[in-house]
């Protein structure tokens, strides 16, 4: 369940960072503020998730019996 919440919790923060750059940026052509603002929130999700959400996974530590 905590991961669930913590993944949950993080997309939220990578949206809202998200939307925040694509009105910060809309002065720039669209195509810029739209790479900028989804390599952003890419970057967030991926280390988020790898270092946060997913951590006891990465230490060998899994909770699932495949």
């Amino acid at each position: 369940m905590e991961e669930i919440t913590k993944f949950i919790l993080l997309n939220a923060i990578a949206l809202s960072m998200s939307t925040f750059l694509l009105s910060l940026l809309s002065g720039q052509p669209l195509f810029v503020s739209k790479t900028i603002a989804t390599l952003s929130g890419l970057s967030v999700t991926f280390f988020g998730s790898r270092f946060w959400v997913f951590r006891q996974q990465r230490k060998g530590e899994n909770q699932y019996d495949y």
